[in-house]
């Protein structure tokens, strides 16, 4: 196809362009429908994703070449790449991904001259495997144990641990304080910095419940379970003096107490040692031949 340009004050050019007719049949057309997805730290680099893909739905085949997706898993692969050349791996980080397809040995024999397409359309951008392979962000759990108190004058902090890291560790938060980051090493190589905020309530955690928030400063993770109430109830009251009598008063009332069990035993003795004189009418001598004591 012949062209010639022509703008004002300037040369006109001319020149040949070439258009390249395709034949459908020369192309295995993967349209992508949706995305596929995987936390970030599972990925497995190198990994044959097809299957996948496959069982997902994430994919469409279509034209001559290969007649049904049973077929294409027999013969060929799919993977995901970070750039143009280099796959994706279990350190690769949360964002969108490119996954291509080739033919494996078994492909290459039968389909070798063939090539995939991932868009039945030849407009610029079209294709459809491009940003089609999302690393999602790893979902931690905050586990608070020990989060009720007795109010005692005193902050009182809960105990944390995280889990659901890479590999399943989980890592306890020891002797932490309230607004400073914590640094964490993990397993994977990862360092991550969790930070535990006072959001609400009792302000000195020590006399009424109060709200505590965990943050942490890698994109890769997202935590669940990040806030908790931490109840702070009321000390039991302790038992005043107002009841009590004063010791004066306890001294009088003892003293009192002593001289009338003193007053009783005399009272007691003189009654055990008292006469009752019985007279007969003819006694005349002036003495009493029977008494009781």
């Amino acid at each position: 196809m012949y062209y010639k340009i022509q703008a004002e004050s300037h040369t006109d050019r001319y020149g040949v362009w070439k258009v390249l007719i395709e034949d459908p049949d020369d192309f295995v057309i993967i349209t992508f429908v949706r995305p596929y997805r995987v936390q970030y730290g599972d990925v497995v680099g190198g990994r044959n994703i097809l299957p996948e893909l496959v069982e997902q739905g994430c994919i469409k085949l279509s034209g001559k070449v290969v007649p049904d997706t049973q077929t294409l898993l027999r013969v060929a692969e799919a993977f995901a790449y970070e750039d143009v050349q280099n796959g994706v791996n279990a350190g690769t980080g949360v964002n969108s991904y490119a996954i291509r397809l080739n033919f494996n040995s078994t492909g290459m024999l039968l389909y070798g001259d063939k090539a995939f397409k991932y868009s039945s359309s030849n407009t610029p951008d079209s294709d459809t495997n491009l940003d089609k392979f999302e690393v999602v962000r790893r979902k931690l759990t905050v586990n608070w144990t020990n989060t009720e108190f007795t109010a005692n004058g005193v902050p009182q902090l809960p105990e944390i641990e995280i889990s659901g890291f890479v590999g399943g560790q989980s890592v306890k938060l020891g002797g932490y304080a309230i607004g400073e980051p914590v640094m964490l090493t993990l397993d994977n190589g990862d360092t991550v910095n969790v930070t535990i905020l006072h959001t609400d309530g009792d302000a000195s955690m020590s006399e009424a419940s109060y709200t505590l928030k965990a943050v942490i400063d890698n994109d890769n993770y997202t935590l669940e379970g990040e806030s908790k109430l931490i109840t702070v109830k009321p000390a039991p009251p302790v038992k005043g003096d107002d009841n009590k009598l004063p010791l004066w008063a306890i001294i009088a009332i003892a003293a009192g107490g002593a001289v009338l069990l003193i007053i009783l035993i005399i009272v007691i003795i003189a009654s055990s040692k008292r006469r009752t004189v019985i007279v007969a009418p003819d006694d005349t001598d002036g003495f009493n031949d029977n008494y009781v004591e």
